[in-house]
């Protein structure tokens, strides 16, 4: 049975809401990335939406502003693709490809991957990659060519170990560019002034949220993320839920709203904890078959009120709900208004069925 939220547990969903941009989108497509510093993005299609609904724009925007070099799309943490604004992707992969590489060693010794034949794939790609971007399938070809196999995934992790060392980005859906060729002015920053930047621009765009929210949203250690946070602590004001500390940007308000967010927004998986979001409910709500696949969600206020699904016809959309708490009648116009605007940002007209 979904549970009834606290006092405390709605305010603290709407302040999300308000610092994810959802109540008050930013300028621009960059500035909304830059504002978030990372959005998952191993779904591009649903990743699209995610980014243009915060910076009131449209999903072609979100291409332009890749193609214009703002932002790109990499693997900054967790070994998963995110968007990320250019100037940040370097020293935000640098922060965590360490314990990345320990996690992946038993997979990349089972693919031959050691460090020679990473050598001789680096240098490979960084060929091909001189002459200007390239599709994923030409860098493939490539690899094949030079005696570098590609079959049972060692093709991308190839590629992901370039991208999370910050040798390679992804300039749009298929094609990959040189990070130094591309990037034209990287952010240079590591050790403690690297985890107090990333400790402090997640809990200001995520807040209010947790020490351990941050360890599993970068993949830090939770020593490291305490460390990150000591340093930018009084930047920050604190509020506790269920006897737990979160932390957030001072002078935050909390935002009502109906939004229809995409599988995997940062919304729903930016935490370690959803128990409040999801007020309770199985993850397996969102995640059928818990298989790692992320439903779209209609969100209500903050939390988690069912998943919605379009279908594409000829010249319009048509939005299906499966809302397990029901949408109050009152927030009837304001989840037309979520479809419409979904509609926009595709450059169809969406349709609540």
């Amino acid at each position: 049975m979904v549970r009834r939220l606290t006092a405390d547990e709605r305010r603290l969903l709407g302040m999300r809401v308000r610092a994810q941009l959802l109540a008050e989108p930013a300028a621009s497509v960059a500035d909304a990335i830059g504002w978030m510093l990372s959005m998952q993005g191993q779904d591009r299609f649903g990743s699209l939406w995610a980014v243009a609904q915060r910076a009131d724009a449209t999903v072609a925007d979100v291409e332009a502003s890749q193609a214009r070099g703002e932002i790109v799309r990499s693997w900054p943490m967790r070994g998963t693709l995110h968007w990320t604004r250019s100037e940040d992707i370097r020293w935000l992969a640098l922060l965590t490809a360490e314990r990345v590489d320990r996690r992946d060693a038993t997979r990349m010794r089972s693919l031959e991957l050691d460090e020679a034949a990473i050598s001789r794939s680096r240098a490979v790609v960084e060929r091909i990659l001189a002459d200007g971007p390239a599709s994923r399938q030409t860098l493939l070809d490539a690899l094949v060519a030079a005696g570098q196999p590609v079959h049972a995934q060692r093709g991308p992790h190839i590629l992901g170990w370039l991208a999370r060392h910050g040798h390679v980005v992804m300039v749009s859906r298929t094609d990959y560019a040189l990070h130094d060729a591309w990037v034209a002015a990287p952010r240079t920053l590591d050790g403690d002034e690297a985890l107090a930047e990333v400790a402090g621009r997640y809990l200001a765009s995520h807040g209010p949220a947790t020490v351990h929210d941050l360890a599993w949203w970068t993949g830090l250690t939770i020593a490291d993320a305490r460390r990150g946070i000591d340093a930018v602590r009084g930047e920050l004001d604190a509020m506790v839920v269920d006897g737990v500390e979160h932390l957030h940007a001072p002078g935050l308000e909390p935002a009502e709203g109906v939004h229809l967010v995409a599988p995997f927004d940062e919304l729903v998986l930016g935490y370690r904890d959803r128990e409040v979001p999801l007020r309770g409910e199985p993850l397996e709500r969102i995640v059928p078959g818990s298989n790692g696949m992320f439903l779209p969600a209609i969100v209500v206020d903050g939390a988690v009120s069912g998943t919605w699904r379009r279908t594409q016809r000829a010249t319009s959309i048509d939005v299906e709900t499966n809302a397990w708490v029901p949408i109050p009648a009152r927030r009837e116009p304001a989840l037309r208004r979520a479809v419409r605007a979904y509609g926009v940002a595709h450059g169809a007209t969406a349709t609540l069925r």
